[in-house]
């Protein structure tokens, strides 16, 4: 697997799972901190969303996360 589709995959993961888990927040501010190449196909094909309507909802969800969920955990 590529760099591109594994990064793309972590961030998709972000958001797909039933219960939210640490390691995928952790690993979007790394793609995203690193300005890591993303394949854009795989967003879409997984989620029905352009790259940009995806990252919204990813800044939407992250900003939705309880201010009491333990994040350290």
């Amino acid at each position: 697997m590529t760099l591109e589709y594994l990064t793309a995959n972590k961030l998709v993961a972000l958001t797909n799972r039933t219960s939210l888990a640490n390691r995928d927040l952790y690993d979007a501010y790394f793609i995203f901190k690193n300005n890591l190449a993303i394949e854009e196909n795989v967003i879409k094909s997984r989620t029905d969303l352009s790259v940009k309507e995806y990252f919204k909802k990813c800044l939407e969800f992250v900003e939705n996360i309880d201010a009491k969920y333990p994040i350290l955990d």
